[in-house]
């Protein structure tokens, strides 16, 4: 546990720790006030340390793509994330973490991940003009 803050006393007369405070008051934590613009407490830190992981992930998905594919930029191989990610209706950052835990192919192999099930695909007779008038 953390020392409690001076002056700060919670129910009982018991100092209050860092720990129980939350969030911490935008006077306190900038004199004047200048960060309430900013996000205070945990959920503010927590959101920032998300963020930061996600980046991260995506950075490793990134490079291995262009080590894998032999993709001539960073940026075509995020777009390759971005487009996956909004095709499949996946969050960028999860699929980023898929690429990058998931066994890489064998050599030669014809598909990345030959022992996922796929199913035929769907009949579609209103793109050949069959079934409606």
């Amino acid at each position: 546990m953390r020392p409690p803050r001076a002056g700060r006393v919670g129910q009982g007369g018991r100092p209050v720790t860092a720990d129980q405070v939350t969030p911490v008051e935008h006077e306190e934590a900038v004199p004047g006030g200048a960060a309430e613009s900013r996000p205070v407490g945990l959920d503010g830190l927590l959101d920032e340390r998300n963020q930061r992981l996600a980046h991260a992930g995506i950075a490793r998905a990134e490079d291995l793509l262009l080590s894998r594919y032999r993709l001539s930029s960073r940026e075509e191989a995020f777009d390759l994330l971005r487009r996956t990610s909004q095709r499949f209706n996946v969050k960028l950052h999860t699929l980023a973490d898929v690429a990058v835990h998931a066994p890489a192919p064998q050599r030669n192999a014809h598909s990345w991940m030959p022992r996922r099930p796929r199913g035929a695909a769907p009949a579609l007779p209103a793109l050949r003009g069959e079934g409606q008038p």
